[in-house]
């Protein structure tokens, strides 16, 4: 297959002008504009629709510390408030509304960032790690 000089000319255009928006939007989200420039001139149109669906970098620290952070509390189902809970009662808590049959999934899902966040020193563990361990804010 051959590439004529204007095909490789247009490709190499398509490829600056989606490096200059992507850093254009980079910046006015605050996230890493050389990072971006360079994802937007070598993936092309998939970086910038995905730049454009990101939130800023603000919004995004934002709901990280909002919808996580070590301070939050479980609801139990009792209707009472405990600083955590097992990985089994957070799912049935996150995921109110998913079908019932898909729980044992996202318990796993759950139990998979506590850990994460238990390696962070973000949680502790007061009993023996398991499926059905006790989690709680560090």
């Amino acid at each position: 297959m051959y590439l004529s000089p204007v095909s490789v000319a247009i490709g190499v255009a398509i490829a600056v002008a989606c490096a200059l928006y992507s850093r254009r939007l980079a910046v006015e989200k605050g996230r890493n504009a050389l990072l971006w420039s360079v994802l937007g001139f070598v993936l092309t149109v998939v970086a910038v629709p995905v730049l454009v669906l990101l939130p800023s970098a603000a919004e995004a620290r934002g709901s990280a510390t909002d919808g996580g952070g070590a301070g939050d509390t479980v609801t139990g189902e009792d209707g009472g408030t405990a600083g955590g809970g097992t990985a089994d009662g957070i799912a049935r808590q996150v995921y109110r509304d998913i079908d019932p049959r898909l729980l044992a999934a996202a318990a796993r899902n759950v139990l998979a960032t506590l850990l994460g966040l238990l390696a962070e020193g973000r949680v502790d563990c007061p009993g023996p790690l398991s499926a059905e361990a006790e989690f709680r804010p560090a």
